[in-house]
């Protein structure tokens, strides 16, 4: 998860600080060092299905787009890719813009370019 990497002296420092203020009861517990993992109300099922999902559905649009260059696009485009994974094209559209976001690259980018 972390590859291997070593953990900086700060982060221990600060680690240690937190442990100890909830050990020796001066913190009531861990939302109240670190705050809450989650925004109040937030959905986690859909949260998971975003993240499970998101790049599969970027990558299926960008083979259609490198294989059917001419390909609009546009609410059709994203019902289509949607389908593969039984979600609309709103939430298709949603979890593709997500990713791209994610990673910097535009889905029109996998459009092969005229040479």
């Amino acid at each position: 998860m972390l590859d291997d990497l070593p953990v900086p002296d700060w982060l221990s420092i600060a680690f240690m600080n937190a442990y100890h203020s909830v050990t020796q009861h001066e913190k009531k517990g861990w939302n109240e060092v670190f705050g809450s993992a989650h925004r109040k109300g937030t959905n986690l099922a859909a949260r998971r299905k975003r993240l499970e999902l998101a790049p599969q559905l970027f990558m299926l649009a960008a083979e259609v787009l490198l294989s059917h260059p001419e390909t609009a696009i546009d609410d059709g485009f994203y019902e289509n890719v949607g389908k593969e994974f039984n979600i609309g094209k709103s939430l298709a559209g949603e979890y593709i813009s997500a990713y791209s976001k994610s990673i910097g690259k535009d889905i029109k980018d996998f459009r092969p370019q005229p040479e």
